[in-house]
Order: structure tokens, then sequence, then C-alpha cells
């Protein structure tokens, strides 16, 4: 039984850790690439993230154009998953070295998570209908996943289907193997 208890726990702790780590990662991305903030989406994630970020924000020095802040945020949210789960016995007691690892490897596990799901919601929505909301939402994902596609070369393209975002899912997924099999180094 007591299986079964460490096993839901650690499943609603990853969950809820994921999501606000896939907000968190989401604005991140959102400022680097200069979206409207005034778009409601936009201003629907700022207003859930801005009560945890902003006291971050204020201690956490800004290099170049990029707020940092939502990546100190990650490596707290990181520490506080992880001390959770020895805490309650969920995993044994690791060394602080390794621990950081499991942080930045879910981060990184994170950021690759977040731009597969960009692609594939980028993908459903050109399939529907197009409406002056949807225009919205697919601008925004263009904005979000143009960068990435950039770096994928050569430019295919067969009977005006771009293959460049099938390109960089199979990448993305080749990325999550990689952090997989470092996971697996330190475990």
């Amino acid at each position: 039984m007591l299986g079964l208890l460490q096993l839901i726990l650690r499943f609603t702790i990853e969950v809820g850790f994921g999501l606000f780590s896939t907000l968190i990662l989401l604005r991140f991305f959102l400022q680097c690439v200069k979206a409207n903030f005034y778009h409601p989406l936009i201003q629907a994630l700022v207003k859930v993230t801005n009560p945890i970020l902003m006291p971050i924000r204020r201690i956490t020095p800004t290099f170049s154009r990029y707020d940092w802040s939502c990546f100190v945020l990650l490596l707290i949210m990181g520490i506080i998953k992880y001390a959770l789960f020895i805490a309650l016995s969920i995993i044994t007691s690791y060394k602080p070295l390794i621990v950081l690892g499991f942080i930045l490897l879910d981060i990184a596990s994170g950021i690759l998570y977040l731009y597969l799901f960009l692609f594939i919601i980028q993908a459903i929505t050109s399939w529907l209908g197009s409406s002056p909301q949807m225009g919205m939402v697919l601008a925004l994902l263009h904005q979000l996943t143009a960068p990435v596609l950039k770096r994928v070369r050569p430019r295919v393209v067969y009977a005006n289907i771009d293959f460049r975002p099938m390109i960089a899912m199979f990448l993305i997924f080749l990325g999550l193997s990689i952090l997989s099999y470092f996971r697996y180094q330190l475990i």
C-alpha cells in the first residue's frame, strides 16, 4: 500500500511541477521572441506566473535581453521537487551534484517537450478553419517556433508542404533520448 501511495504522490508532484515549469519556460521563450504581451493568452500567462516570478526578478540580474529569473525559478522549483521526493521517501537521498544534474536534465527535457507540443499544436491548428482568433493563435505559435525552424537546414519542401517541422520533431525526439541516457547514467 505504501508503494502505491508513493507512486501517486510522485505522479502528483511531477505533474504539478511539470505544468508550472512549462508555463515558466513558455513565458521565457515568449520574452525571447518579443511576443506582444498585450495578447490575451500572454496576459493570462503573466497573471499566473507573476506572483512567484516577481520576487525572484527583483534579485536576479538581467543579462543582455533575456530575463534569467525564469531559470532561477526553475532551479528553485527543482530543488523543492527533489527535496519533497527525498522527504517523502519516494527516492533515496542523492548527493547534491546528482540532484543538480537531475534538475538540469528536467529543465532541458522541459524545453524539448515544450517545443514538441508547440509543433504538434501548430500542426493541428493549421488543419482547422481560419478565424480571427485562430489567426492570432497561429501567429503566436509561428513566432515561437520560427527560431527553431530557422536552424533546421536545408528547407525541404514538396508539393507546398514544408517538412522542417518533422525534421525538428525528429531532432527533439533524438535530444530526449540523449537526455534519457544521461538520466540513466546519473542513477
